[in-house]
């Protein structure tokens, strides 16, 4: 043993030998490098090799993931959100799918206000004893609670980047020494949320007094103004010759502290040659701090002059790493994703020292690590780190909508883009909104880049341009035009007056771009940029061609604009570390701003920048925002809601034509609770200046947290049937209603028509995204059979219903409700969703029950099934409006036409403009298909008696004409209404439905004339080919086989028969589809 231990010794006594320790290492400092680099680099090579083995197999990537979750299962078993999810049940990572579902931050505030507030046992066993904040790139700040008890599983991801770090210097030929670190972090300062609980960047939770840095720890822990820390990390810095590597993690910290070099050159030269601080630089730090820190400080003129020899005044810093220290490794910096553009920047500071990320890291676990070495011109690769954390990916296309259910990482294919769903103490299933691509395969692991921020999109129209495109174009743009950009970013034109040659109505973005130099952009070199995002972006082109979009409109700011809304950023958002920002590629004012207080962004968002006429700079030119109209009176909404969104809303929320709500949806991340509250407060507005009425005393908290519940009961997996639908319904609804009440067609006093409206927004709550044909089929019967005929439980959701609500106001049995219509089944959600928010509980109870039953009427009579009888009823009262003056009509008859308003307002796609409407249609197409496909696959595996629904069968169904027959077959309640309202509006509507008509018309018969083929045949069979497992001899049945299943036969009789003869059901058969 005496053997071994000296043997060891010795040679861990010549590794740190050839590291080289350097003299400036206190001896602290040196035990705590001798650690890391002998105990801590070594496990984590265990950890870093224990991956490579398994990206060999798929099964291995599966295991090595099933166990990392199997722990964190484990682990939260007996918390909340484990007992809520049934975690006792999960043995399988199928288990865990099926049981918890993929959500967004703003779904899990449950158990985040919880847990915020000190709760136990929320996510993990205990007290979260630290609130990590995120930097808010992919929307607002999060909030994740940390423990001391699972640091461990974050910190792996610091092990592993110093074990990426080793592998990628031997690979470039690089030697890193045991030499004091640059660690170019600006910390924040201690603080507490109102329950005590600390709160900041993950950043300071991981920091430990190790004495391994080049500058002394008091900084980090005691500094936190950014000037003050990049001057001091200078001055230390350079007073050393040799340092082992610069960590700077983002570009924008870097520049930082480029910058703070290039405007404070002399005084920290003088620093180091009198071995004395500069008091003046460094006017908040306490005096006692200072003359500590002076004393780690010894005079170094040598140094002070070779660095003068070097770069001179200090204005030209070419070179500046390779120059000042000759034997620094590499410089920890990302250079992929957004972050190319700034990179790009700073390789001239760089020389030929490399830049290394050695990992993708976030508040929500560790998803990748680099073991790609890739040159400077590319993006970092990175592979799946399968321990800490689990991940999956969800499919999503270039507009960022999801193709398909997640992935695991040995299923993902190359060329393909991902959205990240991340799992681990803190979170379950959470969509982080962090894009990958993935590039190559190593084994059976990807090899992925980062594409894009899901979140950081612009549109005007209907397109989406990501972050990654607008990268694209203006680095295209950059290089041709042969200068150097610092910094970029764009906005839309919701914020902005009308600009020259752009009419009032124009649609377009904002770039702004700060250059490196004197060189000024004429406006041909302006034009160049938006030539480039159109080759950069087909979406964007195309649209652009169309006349949708206008031009570009650049804006050249003046030097060092970008540090400054870097600054105004980080003074008004207190959640964000300078050692977090990331500069965002897409601004939206609410994205950085505090709750009700002016934007942060100060600086870009609300301001326009023009010439000053007497230094001749470009400087900003302030305008003025419309003031708020009371519509968030408390404070409570999404800060996101104040900037483009707001101003989207006030101004399009009354028009029929021009409301689009997928800008809207991408505008926010949580878009029903905003739109709720303005379209009502609006309404009633309205409704207060038609009658005179005193305003309404209205309970925001409680109209919110309804707003909340109707959201979380809207599928976010359905095409077409979700939030963003019964947000569309309702702004129709209520611009319908506009007209009825200022003609006196309708009479409704203010909370009949609220009843209204909010019926139109809750008409298709818990939708699950198929016919009721088919859920009564699949779900119903099974449901009341497997619960013994017992009716106090509803099937979509398998929650007791609130029986005690209901028997006071639904007279009807739960079981008939659910037995007679889908729509029955909302009406009844519908009706529990608003007693349960107590928002009419100040009212009497006679009034609460006929609110009730008016709800019920409205949501229940969006069923297609009563379509023509309402249409019949309503034929009979436009006789009675032939006269012109609108008559007086009886409390049923008013209650069918306000049923009947609300169904042309459920079916009024077709009456909206072409891109708008075209949009929809695809997507209740795809919806139908998507319920076709299984009915497909029940025919041909389970029941050869079940047949797919005609319109939901794709290989039957062409969408063109399909559309075509259902314009024909609306319009004719359009008319209805027309003849009831006689007004601008409905003849507008009339007008939109017929051009509507002819385009679909025009491209049905374009593509019949360039294919050659009816467009209304159907292909006459498909070919679907059975994987056969788990028998002993399969050649004797796939003899009997016969795997031509004649689903798209018109002779149903003649193709049952067939499949008869052709199908054998086996038990033991699995089928692979």
């Amino acid at each position: 043993l005496a053997s071994v231990l000296l043997a060891a010794g010795a040679a861990a006594c010549q590794y740190i030998r050839r590291k080289e320790p350097s003299d400036s290492l206190s001896w602290r400092g040196f035990i705590t490098s001798v650690l890391l680099r002998l105990f801590v680099e070594t496990i984590a090579r265990y950890s870093l090799s224990a991956n490579r083995k398994a990206y060999k197999s798929c099964s291995s990537i599966r295991a090595a993931q099933e166990k990392t979750l199997m722990r964190i299962v484990r682990q939260s078993r007996d918390t909340l959100f484990g007992r809520d999810h049934r975690f006792a049940e999960i043995h399988s990572i199928e288990d865990y799918r099926a049981l918890v579902p993929v959500r967004d931050y703003a779904q899990l505030d449950k158990y985040n206000q919880l847990a915020y507030r000190g709760e136990p046992d929320v996510f993990f066993k205990g007290r979260a004893d630290y609130l990590a904040k995120t930097s808010g790139t992919t929307g607002k700040n999060k909030t994740f609670p940390m423990a001391k008890r699972y640091r461990m599983q974050q910190i792996w991801g610091f092990f592993a980047n110093m074990s990426c770090s080793e592998v990628f210097l031997a690979k470039v030929g690089r030697r890193e020494t045991m030499a004091p670190q640059l660690y170019l972090a600006v910390l924040s300062g201690d603080r507490q949320n109102e329950f005590g609980i600390d709160i900041g960047p993950l950043s300071k939770y991981f920091f430990s007094n190790g004495e391994i840095y080049a500058t002394p720890d008091e900084v980090f822990t005691r500094i936190h103004d950014s000037d003050a820390c990049f001057y001091l990390h200078a001055v230390f810095a350079l007073s050393l010759e040799r340092i082992g590597s610069a960590l700077a993690f983002f570009p924008t910290n870097l520049i930082s502290f480029m910058r703070c070099l290039n405007s404070n050159w002399d005084s920290v030269l003088s620093d180091i040659e009198n071995g004395k601080l500069n008091a003046e630089k460094l006017k908040g730090v306490d005096a006692d701090l200072l003359s500590s820190l002076n004393q780690r400080l010894s005079p170094k003129p040598k140094r002070a002059a070779q660095l003068r020899s070097q770069f001179g005044d200090g204005k030209d810093l070419t070179g500046f790493f390779e120059k000042a220290w000759p034997n620094v490794p590499f410089v920890m910096l990302a250079r992929s994703g957004s972050f190319q553009t700034s990179f790009q920047y700073l390789k001239n500071y760089l020389g030929n020292v490399p830049a290394f990320c050695p990992c993708i890291m976030g508040t929500e676990g560790m998803l990748g690590i680099n073991l790609s070495i890739v040159g400077d011109d590319e993006p970092d690769r990175y592979h799946p780190m399968l321990t800490g954390s689990f991940f999956e990916f969800v499919p999503v296309d270039g507009n960022g909508n999801d193709l398909g259910e997640p992935k695991l990482a040995h299923e993902l294919q190359v060329g393909c883009l991902y959205e990240t769903v991340a799992t681990s103490f803190n979170c379950f299933r959470l969509r982080v909104g962090d894009v990958i691509k993935v590039v190559d395969m190593d084994g059976c692991a990807p090899v992925f880049e980062m594409s894009h921020r899901k979140s950081h999109v612009l549109s005007v129209h209907v397109e989406k341009t990501t972050e990654k495109s607008l990268q694209a174009g203006a680095m295209l743009s950059i290089g041709q035009l042969g200068c150097t950009m610092v910094d970029f970013t764009a906005t839309d034109c919701f914020l902005y007056e009308p600009l020259v040659n752009t009419s009032p109505g124009s649609k377009y973005y904002v770039l702004f771009v700060e250059l490196d130099g004197d060189k000024c952009l004429n406006d041909e070199e302006k034009l160049l940029f938006d030539k480039s995002l159109m080759d950069s972006c087909e979406n964007y082109k195309l649209f652009r061609t169309e006349g949708h979009i206008d031009s570009m409109q650049v804006v050249q700011v003046g030097r060092g604009a970008f540090a400054d809304l870097r600054r105004t950023m980080m003074e008004l958002n207190k959640d964000i570390s300078e050692t977090q920002f990331k500069m965002p590629r897409v601004l939206k004012t609410g994205e950085h701003r505090s709750s009700m207080s002016p934007s942060c962004t100060a600086a870009l968002m609300e301001n326009r920048f023009s010439l000053d006429p007497e230094t001749k700079n470009l400087r900003l030119k302030r305008f003025p925002i419309p003031e708020s109209q009371g519509y968030d009176p408390m404070g409570i909404l999404d800060a996101n809601y104040h900037g483009s969104a707001e101003l989207l809303m006030r101004q399009r929320c009354k028009s029929w034509f021009r409301m689009d709500m997928f800008v809207l949806d991408r505008l926010l991340e949580a878009p029903l609770i905003p739109f709720c509250l303005h379209l009502f407060c609006d309404i009633w507005s309205f409704h207060r200046s038609l009658e005179g009425d005193p305003a309404p005393i209205v309970d925001v908290i409680k109209l919110v947290r309804l707003a909340r519940t109707i959201s979380e009961k809207y599928s976010s997996i359905n095409y077409y049937h979700t939030a963003i639908h019964g947000m569309d319904v309702a702004q129709s609804m209520s611009c319908l209603l506009r007209v009825a009440l200022k003609l006196g067609v309708l009479t409704l006093d203010r909370q009949e028509l609220f009843i209204a409206v909010l019926s139109a927004l809750m008409h298709d709550i818990n939708h699950p995204g198929v016919t009721y044909d088919y859920f009564y089929d699949k779900v119903i019967k099974n449901f009341f059979k497997s619960k013994n005929m017992v009716s106090n439980e509803n099937p979509l959701t398998d929650e007791p219903l609130r029986t005690s609500i209901h028997q006071r106001f639904c007279r009807r049995s739960s079981k008939r409700r659910y037995l007679h219509s889908l729509e029955s089944h909302q009406a009844n959600m519908s009706v529990s969703a608003l007693l349960c928010s107590s928002l009419i509980s100040h009212l009497p109870e006679q009034r609460q029950r006929q609110l009730c039953e008016l709800m019920s009427s409205l949501v229940e009579s969006t069923d297609m099934s009563l379509h023509q009888s309402l249409s019949t009823e309503v034929s009979r009262l436009a006789t009675l409006f032939d006269s012109g003056s609108p008559p007086e009509i009886e409390s049923q008859e008013r209650l069918i036409l306000l049923c009947f308003i609300l169904k042309c307002s459920d079916i009024s796609n077709p009456a909206k403009e072409w891109d708008y409407y075209f949009t929809w249609a695809k997507l209740i197409t795809a919806e139908f298909f998507a319920q076709g496909d299984k009915e497909r696959f029940i025919r041909g595996c389970l029941n050869p008696n079940k047949f797919v629904t005609h319109f939901c069968d794709r290989t039957l169904v062409n969408f063109e004409h399909s559309q075509v027959g259902f314009i024909k077959f609306i319009r004719e309640s359009f008319q209805f209404l027309d003849s009831i309202m006689h007004c601008g509006l409905t003849r507008r509507i009339l007008l939109r439905l017929d051009r509507n008509q002819q385009m679909m018309m025009k491209i049905r018969d374009l593509k019949k004339f360039s294919t050659g083929v009816d467009v209304k045949s159907p292909p006459r069979k498909l070919v679907v080919t059975l994987m056969l497992k788990g028998l002993a001899d399969p050649q004797p049945a796939t003899q009997k086989l016969k795997c031509c299943l004649l689903l798209g036969s018109r002779d149903r009789s003649s193709c049952m028969r067939r499949s008869k003869q052709s199908i054998v059901v086996c038990d033991k058969m699995q089928i692979m589809y």
